[in-house]
C-alpha cells in the first residue's frame, strides 16, 4: 500500500499518462485479497477484542448516530466514511503485521518512503517553502514535514535495534530526510 502513498501516480510525472483510478482502493483490495489467500500464519492477539479497536468502533457508531441530528449531514457523512476507512486501515495493518519481522519490514518501508520524499526535495528544491511532495494529503510543506518527522523517529528506533549494515544504510538515508525537513523556509 505504500506505493500508492509515496509513489502516488497522479502526483508524479510518470503518472500523468495513466488512466485515473482510485489507487488507495486498489492497493487496499489487493492487500485484502492477499490476506484472504494467505490465511493466518501465526496466532496473534485478536484485533476485534483490543480496547483501542473497540473504542474506534464505538466512536464510529457514535458518529453514525449523530447523523440523526447533524446540522450538516453531508459533512457528518464525510467524517463517518473517513473514520470507517481508518478502521479498515487499522484492521488491514494489524492483520499484515503478525511477527516482529513483519513489523520491522513495515517500519523500513516507512523510512524508505520518507527517504524518497527527501530525494524529491533534494532534486526539486529551488528556494522558499517546498510545496511539491505530490503524495495524497502531503502536498503542502507543513504536512510533508509532519510525515518526514515520523520517518525520523522510526529511523531512530530502527537504528537502535539494527545491526551494523542496517545502521550504515540508515546513516546514508538520514541526511536526505533531515535535509528535506530543514530546507523549508520558515519566514
Amino acid at each position: 500500500m505504500w506505493r500508492c502513498f509515496y509513489l502516488h501516480p497522479p502526483g508524479r510525472w510518470w503518472g500523468q499518462s495513466i488512466a485515473g483510478g482510485r489507487w488507495a482502493l486498489v492497493a487496499g483490495l489487493v492487500t485484502l485479497f492477499a490476506l484472504l489467500l494467505r490465511g493466518r500464519t501465526t496466532k496473534g492477539p485478536p484485533i476485534l477484542k483490543d480496547g483501542f479497536f473497540i473504542g474506534l468502533l464505538a466512536f464510529i457508531l457514535w458518529v453514525a448516530l449523530q447523523l440523526l441530528w447533524a446540522m450538516e449531514p453531508e459533512l457528518q457523512m464525510i467524517l463517518l466514511v473517513l473514520y470507517a476507512k481508518y478502521a479498515i486501515l487499522v484492521l488491514l495493518i494489524c492483520k499484515c503485521i503478525e511477527t516482529a519481522a513483519h513489523l520491522k519490514m513495515f517500519l523500513w518501508t516507512h523510512v524508505a518512503g520518507c527517504f524518497y520524499l527527501g530525494l524529491l526535495v533534494y532534486s526539486r528544491y529551488s528556494g522558499g517553502r517546498f510545496e511539491g511532495f505530490g503524495a495524497p494529503g502531503i502536498d503542502d510543506a507543513n504536512s510533508g514535514a509532519i510525515q518526514i518527522v515520523t520517518g525520523l523517529f522510526v529511523a531512530a528506533a530502527l537504528f537502535l535495534a539494527a545491526r551494523f549494515k542496517e545502521r550504515a544504510v540508515l546513516f546514508g538515508m538520514m541526511p536526505f530526510v533531515l535535509n528535506a525537513l530543514g530546507l523549508h523556509d520558515l519566514t
